[in-house]
């Protein structure tokens, strides 16, 4: 008996067309029975889920890169169609038709299109065959592209620690002063000789209001201050001279600290760890005798245990210095309840190592007993050093019991804050803006109301202070620097202090600061 042979070509289209029949009829099933897609009245909408919603029966375009555009078709007028839908396919729709914002200066902004990831849909074993006989005559192309390159990001000035800006505004100023050189003249000093620090600094608009730091001995513990003031009208060099304390501390001193604001409020704060331009710049000092100990507490007391508020009274304090003596002497007292302190300066009593505070406290302030809180010393080669009651059993020890007519251990409370306007714009002249504050006080009294203003960018904000326009009224003006970026500009921090020396401070997250704010346009 004869094997009957078919052809295969044929066989094989035959059994091809009738697996392709079976998915299509399949398909048609799924569409009609899904319950992603309904027909009412001749409509046909689309259920949105997920990262990306298309529809089945909308035309759709695919992108070279891939990116897939879908609309939403409908028979029936926008109006009946939005209608009939859930108020989430309502919200797509909407956002389909909307037109984009607008960019700047009236032009159309351009459409972003996010690729959504695709889910993975289960394939078929006839779709697998396909894959395979596809990848049978056209090799295997299924390798992912390369990802694409890294955007770089802005990398921060190590001079300035702030990014460069992108789009920049020409009319205002958010960008601090860059600080691009710094040396001392001369480089090399004797103890009880003058140096001058010259720092080249530059701002782009609003020009530099102020340059000043600190520098310091080898070990850190004598510090020098200095400001800048600009050497010529159209000059970048900014010169702050002192003068290096006899018997000073011999080797390399350096500025720790650097702080450069312009008029716009915008400030750079340089640390030498961190700031290689202060890194570059240091001073050699060479003395005949270098004294780097700070003097030191030998005892401490007080002329009266208890007072009466109003009264005098004397602080003795017992200082000793090694090499180059002891040159300044104060203390400060801290309150019972903690809110208020006094300060006291002392004088010495010629070349000998006894101290003289006298001091005196107002009439009304918190009674009971004053804790000495703090001893500060510093010699005559700049050595400072702050012995506390907490590290110390002399400074401990010393106590007063004050008790007066009037006795406030409380400080004063911010009722409320009021800004006469909270938009102004940015003007090369700067504005000032009232802010009107309620503050009670039920003992001694409101003494004094300040408080600082800070920039969108932050920066060293400015002060300003209060004055009293009624019992409990006190009105500021708050000031707007020429140029001012653009952006929100807050009240930082507000402080109020009564006539007992008790101060609170409100800052910028307190619910009564929430709304004292500007908007600069």
């Amino acid at each position: 008996m004869s094997r009957i042979r078919l052809p295969f070509l044929p066989t094989f289209l035959t059994l091809l067309g009738v697996a392709f029949a079976v998915v299509v009829a399949a398909r048609i099933r799924a569409y009609n029975g899904g319950a992603g897609v309904r027909a009412e009245d001749g409509e046909v909408s689309s259920t949105i889920s997920g990262p990306q919603a298309t529809s089945r029966y909308a035309p759709s375009s695919e992108g070279g890169d891939g990116t897939t555009i879908a609309t939403v078709a409908s028979k029936s007028s926008p109006a009946s169609g939005n209608a009939k839908l859930s108020p989430r396919e309502q919200r797509y729709r909407e956002l389909l038709n909307a037109h984009p914002p607008p960019g700047p200066a009236g032009q159309q902004a351009p459409v972003h299109i996010v690729n959504a990831p695709k889910q993975p849909e289960k394939q078929s074993a006839f779709a697998k065959i396909g894959q395979e006989i596809k990848k049978f005559f056209n090799g295997d192309k299924g390798t992912a592209p390369p990802p694409p390159p890294p955007v770089p990001q802005p990398k921060p000035n190590p001079d300035t620690g702030h990014e460069k800006p992108v789009d920049k505004d020409p009319n205002t100023d958010t960008t601090p002063p860059s600080v691009t050189a710094l040396q001392f003249d001369p480089p090399s000093v004797h103890d009880g000789d003058s140096v001058a620090v010259i720092v080249t600094a530059m701002d782009d608009m609003s020009g530099i209001r102020g340059i000043s730091g600190t520098i310091t001995s080898p070990t850190g513990k004598a510090l020098q201050g200095f400001a800048c003031q600009r050497e010529a009208p159209e000059s970048n060099r900014y010169v702050g001279r002192l003068t290096i304390p006899k018997d000073a501390e011999e080797g390399m001193w350096h500025i720790n600290f650097l702080n450069v604001s312009d008029n716009a409020s915008n400030s750079v704060t340089l640390a030498y760890n961190q700031a290689p331009v202060l890194q570059s710049a240091q001073l050699q000092v060479t003395s005949s005798r270098s004294d780097k100990t700070p003097p030191t507490v030998k005892a401490a007391w007080i002329d009266k245990r208890g007072m009466r508020a109003g009264e005098k009274n004397t602080l003795f304090v017992q200082a000793q210095d090694d090499k180059s003596g002891v040159n300044l002497v104060s203390g400060v007292f801290l309150s019972p309840k903690k809110q208020a302190r006094i300060g006291v300066a002392c004088h010495g009593s010629g070349d000998g190592d006894l101290w003289t505070c006298d001091f005196t406290v107002p009439a009304c302030l918190d009674c009971g007993d004053w804790q000495l809180e703090q001893i500060q010393l510093q010699d005559k080669a700049s050595n400072m050093t702050a012995v506390t009651a907490a590290a110390s059993d002399i400074v401990r020890a010393v106590t007063v019991n004050i008790v007066g007519d009037s006795c406030d251990p409380d400080a004063p409370v911010l009722q409320a804050v009021m800004l006469d306007t909270n938009q102004v714009p940015s003007t090369p002249e700067g504005t000032l803006v009232n802010v009107r504050v309620a503050v009670n006080d039920d003992g001694c009294g409101v003494a004094s109301v300040s408080g600082q203003v800070v920039g969108p960018t932050g920066g060293s904000g400015l002060f300003f202070a209060f004055t009293a326009a009624g019992a409990q009224d006190w009105i500021g003006k708050m000031p707007i620097p020429k140029l001012a970026g653009k952006g929100i500009w807050k009240i930082n921090w507000l402080q109020v202090m009564d006539k007992g020396n008790n101060l609170r401070v409100y800052f910028s997250s307190d619910p009564l600061l929430r709304n004292a704010f500007v908007n600069v346009r």
